[in-house]
């Protein structure tokens, strides 16, 4: 069962993450990320910075990660226009738990490349089909 915490903090049995949003100033409605600071995989203290964004004209602020854990997942690329409240980045609180966000994200894509290949196969298929229809 996935629980959402007030913290942020989004745990499904063994995994606990942390979506980091691009943060919103005044009115800005978007922002972008001018310098990743750590790499997926990469441990983090409390107070880390994360990633350097800049929001409305020109303000440049450091995103700090809020506790220890890896760097699991870089969601947007550098100097890409991205709507405030839109994750950058997701965080695991432990090594443990990024192994298996990591695995679980293999197994997505995995399912996604199937399914894809599913509809790939049902086309080609289809084509099939419609030329056997077609010849006298």
């Amino acid at each position: 069962m996935i629980r959402r915490h007030k913290s942020g903090i989004i745990s499904d049995e063994d995994i606990h993450i942390l979506k980091i949003p691009m943060p919103t100033i005044m009115e800005s409605t978007e922002g972008k990320v001018i310098q990743w600071l750590k790499k997926e995989g990469e441990s983090l203290l409390p107070g880390t910075g994360i990633c350097r964004v800049q929001i409305l004209n020109g303000i440049e602020i450091e995103i700090e990660s809020p506790f220890q854990g890896v760097l699991a997942d870089i969601l947007v690329n550098t100097y890409v226009d991205v709507p405030t409240d839109e994750t950058l980045c997701v965080l695991c609180d432990s090594q443990h738990a990024y192994m298996s966000y990591f695995e679980r994200r293999r197994e997505k894509a995995i399912e996604s490349e199937k399914a894809e290949q599913a509809l790939m196969d049902q086309a080609a298929q289809d084509a099939d089909v419609d030329d056997i229809k077609a010849t006298p």
